[in-house]
């Protein structure tokens, strides 16, 4: 079963669980820089996309122990995480570009909520 919702983005975390990272991480800062580390291309047309109010597709979720978990969304949670903070970003000049686009859109008008598809297990 599953329902929508919006949610507020605070309550939402990048999941640490995720096929493309390379090496365990820990917490949500160290998931967002896996994924500007895997598509730093990528990341910064998101980024720039979003600043120009192009939102992005609902989340979908799974709800477990009364915490949500991101099941598709990372790249776009990430997106959304580092315009309103660009420190979360690596300061490496490979991402110069990224986190100075970030620093400069910073108060550009980013959602509170978002719209979710929430499942209720996994097997959904």
């Amino acid at each position: 079963m599953y329902y929508t919702k919006d949610i507020n983005l605070n309550e939402l975390e990048v999941s640490k669980i995720n096929p493309r990272f390379i090496q365990i991480v820990m917490n949500e800062q160290m998931a967002i820089q896996e994924i500007i580390k895997l598509e730093p291309v990528k990341m910064l047309n998101l980024v720039k996309n979003m600043s120009k109010g192009v939102l992005p597709l609902p989340f979908y979720l799974v709800v477990q122990d009364n915490e949500y978990i991101l099941m598709d969304g990372n790249r776009r949670l990430t997106a959304i995480k580092i315009l309103k903070n660009p420190s979360l970003i690596p300061n490496i000049d490979k991402y110069k570009e990224l986190r100075e686009f970030c620093i400069a859109n910073k108060s550009c008008i980013l959602p509170d909520t978002m719209p979710c598809i929430i499942y209720d297990k996994y097997d959904d």
